[in-house]
C-alpha cells in the first residue's frame, strides 16, 4: 500500500474509534499540554452524543439513574471503484449482471464512505466503453446490469489495464480530495480466450504477464479478480494466469458464485476505512457534591473510582474497540442533598497517533424534591370501651360491592339524554409507537415488527372516520419522543408520517406519552373530540424505569385523556402496563407482532363517548 495512503489511514481509523472516547475530564487531573510543552494533535474527527438522560425527579431516598450513548463522526472516505469487464460470451455476462450491480451496491453502503465508481469494457481486442469516475451510481447499476454483452472475441489485455490505472490517476487530481489520497479498487471480471486455438496459450501469458506487472507496480488498495470460462470458444480457457495475478485465494472468483466479490471487496473497504490500528477509549463521570455513585450499579463496572462521595470521579478504559459503534454507560448516583445536579461531561477522541479532539457538555439537572419522611411509630390503640348491644337485627338486602369507578354510562331514558352512537362520536387519537432497534426483528411471517405495526396503524386510521372530522396523530419514541404528524384528518399525511419512523437505541417510553399528551392538549384539537391515546411498547422502559411513564400516563388521564396500552412479544412489564392503560381491559397483550392489526381494530371501535356528554367520568 502506498506510504502516503498507509499513514492517512492510521490516522483516520484512529480517530473513528477513538471517536467512542467520553469522559468527564476536569482541570488538573492530567498532565496539561503546558507541563509537556507539545499540545496534542487536533483530529479531524469528533463525537457525537447519541443520547444522555437522567432521572428528572427524584426524592433524597431514591436513586437517580444516569445513561450515556456517544459515537464518532468523521468526514466521509473517499473510494475510487472501476470495473473492467471483458464478456466473451452471453453466459458470462449474466454472470456479470449479478455479481457488478452488487459489488457496487456493497461498497457504496459500507458506512463512512464517499464512492466514486467508473467502467472500462473491452470490445473485441481493444478498449470500448469507458465511464469515467462520478458518483452518479444509478447510471452505472444499469449499465452493468443491462448492457448487452460485446460480440466476437473478447478478451483481458494490457491495453484495459493501463486504461483502469489511468482513470484513477485523473482520479487523484479531484480538487475535492482536499490532499487526502482516495482508497482505491479495482474489479476485474473477465476471460483470456485468444482468436485461435493456436495463439491461446501465447496470448495469454504475455497479456496478463504484463497487466500483472503493472498492477504491481501500481499498487491497488484492494485487486479483486474474476475468471469465466462460461461459453468460451476458439480455445480452452485456462484461469491459472489470473488466479496468479490475484493477491490471494481470497481475491479470486468465479462462476457460478454471485456472492464472494460483494463481500470480500465490502469487506476490505470496510476494513481500510476503520483501519487495523487498535484503540483507547477512556470515559470519565465526575459527580457533583449532590450525587454520589452507587457501588456496583453499573452495567460495565468502572476500572477505577476516585474521590469521596460528593467530589467522586468514575473511569472506564477500553482498548481495540470497533470503528462506528456506539458506547452506552449506565449507573446509578444516590442523592445527598436537595437541589438540582448536573453533571459534566467531557467527550475526547484520541488515535494512537495522539490526534484528539474534545467535546465539552453535561447530563441532567437530576433535581431532587422532596426528603423521604418515614413512618412514625403509630401509638397502641386505646383499650376497647363496652359497646351496647346491636339494636334487633333488620331483613337486610345482600351486601352491596365496593363501587368500581365511574365510566359513561348510558341512560337516554332515565337521564333523557340521546345514546353514544358513532354519528355523534368524533375523537382526536395520538398513534404512539415504539421505535427501538428491536422493532428490527422479525415476526412470524418473517418482516420487521415495525413493518406490522406501521400496518396495524393504517388499519386503526381505517378504522377511524377521518373523512367526516376525526383527527389523529404519530408519534414514535425511543431515546427520544418525536411527534412526526400533528393532529389531522388527511389520511396520506399521516400514512407518510408512519413511513418516517426510524429506529434506534433505547425505549423512553415515558417521552413518548409526553409529546402525544402535549399535541392532544394543544389547540389543534377540534372542540368536542374525544382525546385518546394509543401506545404500543415491545419492551420493557429503559434506561429510566416505568415510574415515570406511569406518572406521565396518570397526567393525561387525569387531563381527560382515554389511554390504551399494546404490549407487543414476552420482555415486558405488564403491571406497569396496566397501570398506564385507563382501565385494566384497555391494556392488550400481542405475543406476535401479526396480531397487531387485529387489536387495533378492536381498540377503534371501543373508543368511549366524549365524557363531558354524558353524566359518568372517565
Amino acid at each position: 500500500m502506498r506510504a502516503h495512503f498507509v499513514q492517512h489511514i492510521g490516522v483516520l481509523a484512529g480517530l473513528l474509534v477513538v471517536g467512542l472516547l467520553l469522559g468527564l475530564a476536569h482541570a488538573g487531573d492530567h498532565t496539561s499540554a503546558a507541563e509537556t510543552n507539545q499540545a496534542p494533535p487536533e483530529s479531524e474527527c469528533g463525537t457525537r452524543v447519541l443520547g444522555a438522560s437522567a432521572s428528572t425527579n427524584v426524592r433524597l431516598c431514591d436513586p437517580a439513574t444516569v445513561t450515556v450513548e456517544v459515537a464518532a463522526e468523521c468526514e466521509e472516505q473517499r473510494v475510487h471503484l472501476v470495473f473492467a469487464l471483458s464478456h466473451q460470451s452471453h453466459n458470462a455476462y449474466r454472470w456479470g449482471q449479478f455479481v457488478g450491480p452488487a459489488t457496487l451496491d456493497a461498497v457504496a453502503g459500507v458506512p463512512g464512505v464517499d464512492l466514486r465508481a467508473g467502467l472500462v469494457e473491452m470490445s473485441g481486442h481493444k478498449v470500448g466503453r469507458t465511464i469515467d469516475l462520478s458518483s452518479n451510481l444509478v447510471d452505472l447499476r444499469e449499465v452493468l446490469r443491462r448492457v448487452p454483452a460485446p460480440a466476437g472475441m473478447v478478451f483481458w489485455n494490457a491495453g484495459q489495464v493501463r486504461e483502469v490505472f489511468a482513470m484513477l490517476e485523473r482520479g487523484r487530481e479531484d480538487p475535492s480530495l482536499d490532499g487526502v489520497p482516495p482508497i482505491e479498487v479495482a474489479v476485474f471480471a473477465t476471460v483470456t480466450c485468444g482468436l485461435a486455438r493456436l495463439d491461446c496459450e501465447h496470448l495469454s501469458q504475455r497479456e496478463v504477464g504484463l497487466a500483472g506487472k503493472w498492477l504491481s507496480d501500481f499498487d491497488l488498495d484492494v485487486l479483486m479478480v474474476a475468471c469465466s470460462d462460461q461459453g468460451c470458444s476458439g480455445c480452452e480457457l485456462d484461469c491459472d494466469p489470473l488466479k496468479k495475478i490475484a493477491p490471494s485465494g481470497r481475491f479470486y472468483t468465479e462462476p457460478p458464485d454471485t456472492e464472494k466479490m460483494p463481500r470480500v471487496v465490502s469487506e476490505e473497504v470496510a476494513r481500510l476505512v476503520a483501519g487495523s490500528i487498535p484503540m483507547t477509549l477512556t470515559l470519565e463521570h465526575r459527580l457533583p457534591d449532590g450525587l454520589a455513585y452507587i457501588e456496583d450499579s453499573a452495567d460495565v463496572p468502572p476500572d477505577r473510582v476516585d474521590g469521596p462521595p460528593g467530589a467522586q470521579r468514575l473511569l472506564w478504559e477500553r482498548t481495540g474497540l470497533a470503528a462506528g459503534l456506539p458506547l452506552t454507560v449506565t449507573y446509578q448516583v444516590q442523592p445527598r442533598a436537595l437541589g438540582a445536579w448536573s453533571i459534566d461531561t467531557t467527550s475526547t477522541l484520541t488515535d494512537s497517533l495522539g490526534a484528539a479532539s474534545t467535546t465539552i457538555g453535561a447530563v441532567g439537572p437530576i433535581t431532587v424534591t422532596d426528603p423521604c419522611v418515614e413512618p412514625t411509630n403509630t401509638p397502641p390503640p386505646p383499650s376497647p370501651t363496652p359497646t351496647l348491644p346491636p339494636p334487633t337485627a333488620t331483613p337486610t338486602a345482600t351486601p352491596t360491592a365496593t363501587l368500581a369507578p365511574l365510566v359513561p354510562v348510558f341512560l337516554p331514558v332515565a337521564l333523557r339524554e340521546p345514546p353514544c352512537t358513532p354519528d355523534w362520536q368524533r375523537v382526536a387519537v395520538a398513534l404512539v409507537l415504539d421505535a427501538s432497534t428491536s422493532m428490527d426483528e422479525l415476526t412470524s411471517a418473517g418482516r420487521p415488527k415495525l413493518a406490522a405495526a406501521r400496518d396495524a396503524s393504517r388499519a386503526f386510521l381505517a378504522a377511524l372516520r377521518l373523512d367526516t372530522g376525526d383527527q389523529a396523530a404519530i408519534v414514535s419514541f425511543n431515546a427520544e419522543a418525536a411527534l412526526l404528524q400533528t393532529l389531522t384528518s388527511s389520511e396520506p399525511d399521516l400514512h407518510a408520517a408512519l413511513d418516517r419512523i426510524a429506529t434506534a437505541p433505547q425505549t423512553r417510553i415515558h417521552r413518548g406519552i409526553e409529546v402525544a399528551a402535549a399535541e392532544l392538549a394543544s389547540p389543534r384539537r377540534a372542540t368536542g373530540h374525544t382525546p385518546v391515546l394509543v401506545l404500543l411498547t415491545d419492551g420493557r422502559a429503559n434506561p429510566e424505569g416505568p415510574e415515570f411513564a406511569v406518572a406521565e400516563a396518570d397526567a393525561a388521564k387525569r387531563a381527560g385523556v382515554t389511554v390504551f396500552t399494546v404490549g407487543l412479544g414476552d420482555d415486558l412489564d405488564h403491571e406497569a402496563l396496566r397501570a398506564m392503560a385507563s382501565r385494566p381491559e384497555d391494556y392488550h397483550h400481542a405475543p406476535d407482532a401479526e396480531q397487531l392489526a387485529e387489536i387495533y381494530r378492536a381498540i377503534a371501535v371501543t373508543i368511549p363517548c366524549p365524557a363531558e356528554r354524558f353524566w359518568g367520568r372517565r
